[in-house]
């Protein structure tokens, strides 16, 4: 079993305790030696950072590699034959792979992960190129699409961060390309077809692998990667469905609010100060906070709610899709996770409430004596925009964590400022910006005496 991961500093800082706890008779000698065997050792420790060294200048060295031969063959391509241009495009792209495979044999990691990322790019360079040079025209994204299945068995094989890096990127591209320009081009074609298309339904497919790699060898840096494009793909799908169901009217700030509380439900269901909940609860604080800022204000939701059937229709996809994702989420992250239900429920109480919010401000949209004024949806925005400040705070107070607190810090000033700016310019002046300094103020005292209060009962 390999030992733990200790950075320089934190092993010399152990290294003189345990001399003085053997000094002082705290521990037997010999036994330092011994629980230094743990951890890996100094050369280990130097010669992963100096992979990791070797590895940026590596992928660096590649990109400006890739540049230089795409400009050197442009250069000289229209006054090649097609034989030739066919030549090059599969010798270079067969020379590079066999040289990553050499490479890898000799023990070369780090430049065998360079040049297989390198392999991988002239393979997509190689695919745009053959289909300018016989003039192949056809669905766009497709291209992107054949350079991620190529991409996709090597990156999961070889766990190189450098190819799942650059398969998120296609992914990514070849995504936003279908659902925002896909539809048109297959406008004609079956049903079928175009929902399958419109709405890149084969990117769970294609994260998967990542993720069954990221969850084996517990490595957060792989969820980094396909975490955030994974949000990115469903907070696209209101524009799919709205394309593919023919609504010219929806309000994608709700569904990508509770898109921020699903990816907060399964960050809840793992253990406190757990890595792999990071990414997850990175994204879903993002999405939520900033989708709540522009449903806060009363415009937002004045100027849509209630005015035709179309909306109508809209809003209630909305809301079904919303309450049924919650509750897909919410079972199936209970049974991943650890927690007895009692527990697992008490965790998931805010992000059950954002998305049972969002849902509630969807169907309200369409009753128009309650869309009318629009007051009840502000009001109730604005709650849940302070309390998910107050949760962020109470949050890093739990788990010890600094950032959830300084997030929550930061949050609860943010809505005190743009509610004073809100307040100053429209109703309450100077007299209802002073109340929301006040209580803000009050919400921060009262979160350092909670906090002050918490750590004397757990060391008490």
């Amino acid at each position: 079993m390999p030992g733990k991961s200790l950075l320089p500093y934190q092993r010399s800082w152990l290294v003189n305790e345990l001399h003085e706890w053997e000094a002082a008779g705290l521990l037997q000698p010999g036994q330092a030696p011994a629980i230094l065997d743990n951890y890996q050792s100094a050369e280990s420790v130097s010669a992963e950072i100096t992979s990791r060294i070797i590895s940026a200048l590596m992928s660096t060295a590649v990109a400006l590699v890739v540049a230089g031969v795409l400009l050197l063959i442009s250069f000289n391509w229209n006054a090649l034959s097609d034989a030739t241009k066919l030549i090059m495009i599969f010798g270079l792209i067969i020379a590079t792979y066999l040289a990553a495979f050499s490479s890898r044999r000799r023990g070369q990691l780090p430049a065998s992960n360079a040049l297989f990322f390198l392999g991988a790019a002239f393979y997509g360079c190689g695919i745009m190129l053959i289909s300018q040079m016989f003039q192949i025209s056809g669905h766009a994204p497709d291209a992107f699409w054949w350079w991620a299945i190529g991409t996709l068995p090597l990156a999961v094989m070889l766990e190189s961060v450098l190819l799942h890096a650059l398969l998120a990127g296609l992914l990514a591209i070849w995504s936003g390309m279908e659902i925002l320009g896909g539809f048109e081009a297959v406008a004609g074609g079956r049903w079928s077809f175009r929902f399958v298309s419109a709405t890149a339904l084969a990117m769970p497919l294609l994260v998967a692998p990542g993720f069954l790699l990221a969850v084996r060898t517990s490595k957060p840096r792989l969820l980094w990667i396909y975490v955030p494009l994974l949000t990115f793909w469903l907070s696209m799908q209101p524009v799919a469905w709205a394309d593919l169901l023919n609504i010219p009217y929806f309000n994608p700030l709700f569904f990508s609010c509770s898109l921020g509380g699903l990816l907060l439900l399964i960050a809840q269901s793992h253990q406190p100060r757990n890595a792999m909940s990071l990414p997850w609860r990175t994204c879903g604080v993002i999405m939520t906070g900033s989708c709540l800022l522009p449903l806060s204000f009363y415009d937002s939701h004045a100027d849509l709610l209630g005015e035709s059937v179309e909306v109508t229709q809209g809003m209630l996809w909305q809301a079904v899709s919303i309450l049924v994702l919650t509750c897909c989420a919410f079972a199936a992250a209970f049974r991943w996770s650890a927690y007895a239900f009692p527990d697992y429920l008490r965790r998931q109480r805010f992000p059950m409430a954002i998305n049972l919010l969002m849902a509630l401000m969807a169907l309200m949209a369409c009753w128009e004596r309650l869309a009318a004024e629009a007051l009840l949806p502000t009001l109730l925005s604005n709650a849940v925009m302070l309390f998910f400040g107050i949760w962020l705070l109470l949050l890093g107070i739990r788990e010890e964590r600094g950032r959830p607190f300084a997030a929550g810090v930061l949050y609860v000033l943010l809505w005190t400022i743009i509610r004073y700016v809100d307040l100053f310019g429209e109703a309450g002046g100077m007299l209802g910006a002073s109340a929301l300094f006040f209580t803000a103020g009050g919400i921060l005292f009262a979160s350092a005496w909670y906090w002050k209060n918490y750590r004397n009962e757990v060391k008490a």
